[in-house]
């Protein structure tokens, strides 16, 4: 049984006295911290869901980045007597099948047979011969010109 007496409840079962004002104070309080703990919970979670797609994305991106930006590996890079001009052989891994490419200038000679040994033999500053050799089969010569 309740009883009020100027503006101060007292309840006869508890023996507790709680004034109008301070009921109405613990109502905001409790609103107050429901609203914290919704935002705090509603904040992780969306954080959650960023990271997670995040990490989702990474996978495909970084396999059609790798797609469609080869890597190349530098093999070999030979220059000439005078050091005038200069070849670069690098291996390229394009998809489905790597490939050897003969950099020189401005040009390159694209080779899809992967050489176990590679060379360069200079004859002077402006023609070079580049030799790919795989066991078991005929030497692959490719004659490169400068001047051209």
């Amino acid at each position: 049984m309740i009883l009020e007496n100027n503006g101060i409840f007292c309840c006869k079962e508890e023996k507790s006295y709680i004034k109008v004002g301070d009921k109405v104070n613990r109502k905001n309080r409790y609103h107050e911290e429901q609203q914290k703990t919704m935002f705090f919970t509603g904040l992780g979670c969306f954080l959650w869901i960023v990271i997670f797609v995040v990490f989702i994305s990474f996978y495909p991106a970084k396999f059609i980045y790798h797609l469609f930006v080869p890597a190349e590996k530098l093999l070999l890079i030979s220059h000439s007597p005078n050091e005038i001009n200069s070849i670069k052989i690098v291996k390229r891994d394009d998809f489905p099948d790597p490939t050897i490419r003969i950099l020189y200038q401005d040009k390159n000679v694209m080779k899809t047979k992967i050489p176990d040994e590679l060379s360069v033999q200079w004859e002077n500053d402006d023609s070079a011969t580049v030799i790919f050799i795989k066991e078991g089969r005929d030497a692959d010569i490719v004659e490169i010109d400068f001047k051209l």
